[in-house]
């Protein structure tokens, strides 16, 4: 059984071919019917996201599985075949393992060690699940490879600093602040960045929370989506500042809307704590001149860059050990995997002695008078005793070379031998994403 897997991603083509390739996707069911109606093909799972377009085979045979693929690209994606194969990344056996395993931890994401790769994986896995498309050697691959995602956010920061602006908001916000229950939070615009701002900080459990918004869609929309979030008009800003400790601008605005002179003639500097701001605007909306005041910090692009440029560092520094895990992870598979080559003869083995020993037990039977159980049950054991130890052996040492991948001319002697009759598991079907034991086997 071999593992073949096709990539389209943000490394190999562009957003237009991208694009192309992604609308395979709009009829799901019918690329799963297309792809596994050829019989080289044991199973499949399909990887779509924003950013990649992954295939991934299990197939009896390698070149009939990548043909009948490809093909199916070039049709469905109504592409040219010249098109398309310059932008195509392919992995076999363990390459196509090895990518998958980087895939989920993050380590080929456009923002390394993101965490959604994770849940998109698990999705997609799931989807291959319900229809039945995965054979055994997939769903393994899949719940291992959802295991290393999780293994490689738990045991490494991979994950662990922000790289986008809102999650930045929020570091400071856990620097500032002890806890949630003290920041009144006040956000002013609610475009795209204003109102990933305002998710984000939803999300992770903040309530006191103010925005500032011109449309009144959007103020509709916000009541509906975040009921606990006040809405005030944009005209009343350096009002919602005097009752607010933690102030995120993301407005445009030709002028600094806050400066030091229009925050000192509103408050009362005796009595007012500190106040963090963050300007997230292009161009800058706060003026730089609030940090000249004791009780004000500010927060500015450059100083957000410079922190996600160090997020970024502070991320590569943790490559080599996700690199070091996903290679453990990697030599148990390929071991698991390589045994698995040789389980249908061991079955089959088995199957061939066990049909020897019951035709010989009945034979046996045949030339007593009379049988107690008793004195059967000692023949039975006897007999299961003898197979037993005549095909330990041979059995280990079998498993043993598959490890070396060594076995293909033992595995011809001892099909010609007893001319064993070899049968497939294949379409066994695990318990949806349970730990898998059997590499201990």
């Amino acid at each position: 059984m071999y593992i073949y897997s096709l990539v389209v991603n943000h490394k190999t083509a562009s957003f237009r071919v991208r694009e192309k390739v992604s609308s395979l996707e709009t009829n799901i069911d019918a690329l799963y019917e297309i792809i596994l109606q050829n019989p080289a093909i044991q199973g499949c799972v399909i990887i779509s996201t924003c950013n990649r377009f992954e295939v991934y085979l299990s197939t009896c045979h390698i070149e009939e599985g990548m043909s009948h693929l490809k093909n199916i690209f070039y049709h469905h994606s109504n592409t040219k075949e010249e098109d398309l194969t310059s932008f195509f990344a392919e992995y076999q056996c363990i390459d196509a393992v090895k990518h998958l395993f980087e895939v989920v931890s993050g380590l080929d994401s456009l923002l390394l060690g993101e965490d959604q790769i994770l849940h998109q994986i698990r999705s997609a896995y799931k989807v291959s699940y319900e229809k039945n498309a995965a054979d055994k050697v997939l769903h393994t691959l899949f719940q291992r490879a959802i295991h290393v995602g999780k293994k490689v956010r738990t045991t490494t920061r991979i994950n662990q600093e922000s790289l986008s602006y809102p999650g930045l908001c929020v570091d400071i916000c856990r620097e500032t602040f002890p806890s949630y229950s003290q920041c009144d939070l006040f956000i002013i615009g609610s475009g795209e960045m204003g109102m990933a701002v305002l998710k984000t900080f939803y999300k992770k459990g903040l309530r006191s929370i103010r925005i500032a918004c011109r449309s009144s869609e959007k103020m509709t929309f916000i009541k509906k989506e975040y009921p606990s979030v006040e809405i005030s008009p944009m005209d009343q800003i350096h009002t919602c500042i005097l009752h607010s400790n933690y102030i995120v601008s993301c407005i445009r605005s030709e002028q600094p809307l806050i400066t030091k002179d229009t925050i000192h003639s509103q408050m009362n500097t005796s009595q007012q704590g500190k106040i963090v701001f963050v300007d997230l605007s292009v161009p800058r909306s706060i003026s730089a001149d609030i940090q000249s005041s004791s009780w004000c910090e500010l927060y500015d692009m450059d100083t957000l860059s410079n922190r996600i440029q160090q997020s970024m560092n502070n991320r590569s520094e943790e490559i080599e050990k996700v690199s070091f895990c996903i290679d453990q992870e990697l030599d148990q598979f390929t071991n698991w995997l390589r045994t698995k080559h040789v389980e249908p003869t061991i079955c089959a083995l088995k199957e061939t002695f066990e049909t020897i020993k019951d035709k010989e037990l009945e034979r046996a039977y045949r030339r007593f008078e009379t049988l107690s159980d008793k004195e059967k049950q000692i023949l039975q054991d006897l007999a299961h005793s003898i197979t037993y130890n005549i095909l330990h052996h041979p059995i280990q040492e079998i498993k043993t070379l598959a490890l070396e991948n060594k076995t293909m001319d033992r595995i011809l002697l001892l099909n010609d031998l007893f001319h064993l009759k070899n049968k497939t598991d294949s379409q066994n079907k695990p318990t949806m994403l349970q730990d898998i034991d059997s590499y201990d086997e």
